[in-house]
């Protein structure tokens, strides 16, 4: 038998190695964003948006602006 949750694991492990990615490239570079989601595995660039909004609580793009400031 599996232990309740076990399965959540491996999606919220995948989300969060794809999020840190992309929190990289944004501090790093002035890649466009959709570049930036598609590069992460993400289908577009509201997915990634969506991604950063339940993850990080910001968008890219005042993520990137807090690290540009």
């Amino acid at each position: 038998m599996v232990p309740a949750g076990i399965g959540d694991f491996p999606r919220a492990w995948l989300a969060e190695v794809r999020m840190a990615q992309a929190c990289r490239l944004l501090r790093t570079s002035a890649l466009p964003l959709a570049f930036i989601a598609q590069r992460c595995g993400y289908g577009d660039q509201s997915a990634l948006t969506h991604a950063m909004r339940k993850l990080r609580g910001t968008t890219p793009s005042a993520y990137r602006k807090r690290y540009l400031a």
